[in-house]
């Protein structure tokens, strides 16, 4: 063999190992940090109280979660991020299926007293050094309900209730929201808002009552389905019927979607009533 025939085969060698620790070193900075393959992760939790255990989850992304919670009361109990549903019993456990496909850490709380409970933190499958790492999605603020708001729950064959009468709430639509800015209210997606007369001196018998209705199956809210809501005076018999507004709270956000409206409530006992198609929850309230 000549010589430059050897040199360059000499070459060509160097290329080509040259070549394979460069493949071989990226192959370890891509998927160095990828983690088991995607499976199934089943939790079972216990709340007890204010506390939940294990108090935290851990997965990776585009695995499969299984999530079962039992609670020592009727609670809704509200992964974040995810916005999932919870609604356990005592002795019947609420179960969701879900895929981890956000990722970052994701407060879980028990939503009617905004009580943090612990967390799913869901590990990207990224490379060394972040190379293909996704947005960090976390989701770990909670709002307070107003003080004074009455909570109650319910459910149907179908779905889970959350009904809730608070005060007087102004409502935006998504144009005057962009533009005023506001840092408290309701923003309007379809429906009329009703407001007593004098807004600038409301009368303490306003109220605004929303309902939040959300798929067993699921733990999602239900958006395609609008609901009836009639208000009955226990004393009197009256039926006042809710004009229903499909709205969101402006702080909160597409997590807080839900049907209502403002309404003239004395004191008193009611009973309000949510047909939702076929299926009827009711819920008392006392004024």
């Amino acid at each position: 063999m000549s010589r430059p025939l050897a040199s360059a085969n000499g070459r060509l060698a160097i290329v080509a190992v040259v070549l394979a620790l460069f493949l071989g070193v990226g192959a370890v900075l891509v998927f160095g940090n990828q983690g088991p393959p995607p499976q199934q992760r089943l939790f079972q939790v216990a709340v007890t109280g204010t506390t939940m255990s294990p108090g935290s989850l851990h997965v990776y992304e585009s695995d499969t979660v299984t999530l079962s919670i039992t609670a020592d009361k009727y609670e809704e109990i509200h992964l974040h991020g995810y916005d999932k549903h919870f609604f356990p019993t005592p002795g019947q456990p609420a179960t969701l299926t879900f895929p981890a496909d956000k990722t970052g850490d994701f407060v879980i709380e028990i939503e009617a007293t905004s009580q943090s409970l612990g967390l799913l933190e869901v590990q990207p499958r990224a490379g060394f050094l972040g190379l293909g790492k996704p947005a960090d999605q976390s989701s770990t603020t909670i709002h307070a309900a107003a003080a004074g708001t009455l909570i109650k729950l319910g459910s149907t064959s179908t779905y889970n209730l959350v009904a809730e009468i608070g005060g007087l709430q102004a409502m935006y639509t998504p144009a005057q929201a962009a533009s005023q800015h506001p840092r408290s209210g309701e923003e309007m997606f379809g429906g009329t808002m009703v407001m007593p007369p004098d807004t600038t001196n409301p009368s303490a018998d306003w109220h605004h009552l929303e309902v939040h209705i959300f798929d067993k199956r699921t733990g999602d809210a239900v958006k395609a389905t609008t609901p009836v809501i009639n208000v009955t005076n226990k004393a009197t018999g009256q039926i006042q019927p809710v004009p229903i507004v499909v709205m969101q709270g402006i702080v909160e956000g597409p997590s807080d979607y839900h049907f209502g409206n403002n309404i003239d409530l004395a004191k008193g006992d009611y009973t309000v009533t949510v047909v939702i198609g076929s299926e009827t929850a009711n819920f008392d309230f006392s004024l």
